[in-house]
């Protein structure tokens, strides 16, 4: 077995967001409403399958340049552990507690 590095590289899912928005009315003007519900329930029952529980989508999004940068921090002070770990943190704020990652107080 050999050893191996994990680094998270930056995503960004909508990299025209320039200001922040309300999430529903966000995905309901990308995908119409009736299509992103059906999506998101689908989402929720793959997620509780493997474990993971999804709860209505609520919120705001905003551009997500901090937190990416938040990352790179992460990782020159602690390597990819330190990194993993944050990215975890990020994702449970961004996907299951749907909280606004790109504002500081997050």
């Amino acid at each position: 077995r050999g050893s191996f590095e994990i680094r998270w590289r930056p995503y960004f899912q909508n990299p025209s967001l320039t200001e922040t928005v309300d999430r529903c009315s966000y995905y309901f003007g990308k995908f119409g409403e009736a299509q992103f519900r059906e999506m998101h329930n689908e989402l929720r029952a793959t997620a509780k399958k493997a474990g993971f529980e999804i709860g209505p989508v609520k919120g705001n999004l905003s551009p997500t340049i901090k937190a990416h940068l938040l990352m790179e921090w992460a990782y020159d002070k602690g390597g990819w552990e330190k990194a993993d770990k944050l990215e975890t943190i990020i994702q449970r704020k961004y996907f299951h507690e749907y909280l606004d990652v790109g504002q500081d107080e997050v």
